[in-house]
């Protein structure tokens, strides 16, 4: 009887240990079923985003990819460079009509008028005295042509006709290079004892700053020429000239000068007179002058200079330079 009962207990210890195995068994092959389902289930997913069929993973990545969408492949926009490059590349000499006035390189065309362009003024665009800072009280004209030049040579000389009042604190940003007359010193013909003898085919220059019978009228505004130039002005006027004496005086593109100017050049330009001659400036009383460069032709009898003729008070000059030739 006892053999019997431990035969009994081996055989439910048996059973019981083949059961846990069935069940271990079991448990590993449903592992492996649920870790092939997930592969497929990301491989269905990755072939419809590359076949491009519809479905979830599709809809994500077209959620994800960031672009927007371009109408017409662009064209508009590049209409739009085409137009911008244009617009770089225009001929500043191109005629442009204001409704009024037909104006090239700023002069009016039209016949029997002898209007400028006027310049534009702005406010607010420009730290035009270097303080650091950009406000309402930062006026300056833009000057872009060489009548916009001589229209704002009128406003500070006071003989504008178009009823613009004189202003000689007017402060000017120079946008381009600006030519007056093309190749001026080599279209200049002169006789043995240098006088001019073609000067009535040159547009002629009237200097900025012209003082009158009293000693006033001095330039006293801030003249930035941003890094362009001045070409081709031209001023004669010599001992022959039948003009008041007072105008053989003071010759540059600045006559009276004691105002600001900084960063300009002037090229290409003759300057003749009597006293106080300068490629730039005639005569500096307390002006400043700052990273400017001439290579003008200066003609005189005193105080001539190829920047300035003559400076006096507290006039400062720095950092400016001289290539051009000085008679006197």
């Amino acid at each position: 009887m006892m053999e019997k009962s431990r035969n009994r207990a081996v055989g439910r210890q048996v059973r019981k240990m083949i059961a846990a195995a069935m069940a271990a068994m079991l448990v590993f092959t449903s592992a492996n079923v649920a870790d092939v389902n997930a592969e497929e289930t990301v491989l269905a997913v990755s072939e419809n985003a590359v076949t491009g069929e519809t479905g979830a993973g599709v809809v994500e990545a077209e959620k994800n990819t960031g672009e927007p969408e371009v109408e017409n492949g662009g064209a508009e926009n590049r209409e739009a460079e085409n137009t911008d490059l244009d617009a770089e590349t225009a001929d500043p000499d191109t005629e442009n009509a204001d409704g009024t006035h037909t104006y090239k390189n700023g002069f009016c065309t039209d016949d029997g008028c002898d209007a400028y362009e006027p310049a534009v003024l702005t406010t607010g665009k420009y730290d035009i005295d270097v303080n650091g800072e950009i406000t309402d009280s930062d006026e300056a004209y833009e000057i872009g042509n060489a009548g916009q030049l001589y229209w704002f040579a009128g406003l500070v000389n006071g003989t504008l006709t178009d009823g613009t009042a004189q202003n000689l604190k007017a402060n000017v940003v120079l946008t381009a290079d600006i030519t007056v007359n093309e190749d001026l010193l080599t279209s200049i013909n002169t006789e043995e004892d240098g006088n001019v003898t073609n000067g009535s085919s040159f547009k002629a220059w009237r200097p900025m700053g012209m003082a009158d019978e009293n000693g006033e009228g001095y330039y006293k505004g801030i003249f930035d020429g941003n890094g362009h130039s001045i070409s081709g002005l031209y001023v004669n006027r010599d001992e022959s000239d039948d003009v008041d004496d007072r105008f053989k005086v003071g010759i540059g593109l600045f006559g009276y000068y004691s105002g600001v100017t900084r960063n300009l050049s002037v090229l290409d330009s003759y300057m003749r007179g009597e006293d106080c001659i300068g490629g730039i400036f005639g005569y500096n009383d307390g002006g400043t002058i700052q990273n400017c460069y001439s290579a003008a032709t200066v003609c005189g009898d005193s105080y001539i200079g190829g920047i300035c003729g003559r400076s006096e008070g507290d006039s400062i000059i720095e950092n400016c330079y001289n290539t051009g030739y000085v008679y006197g």
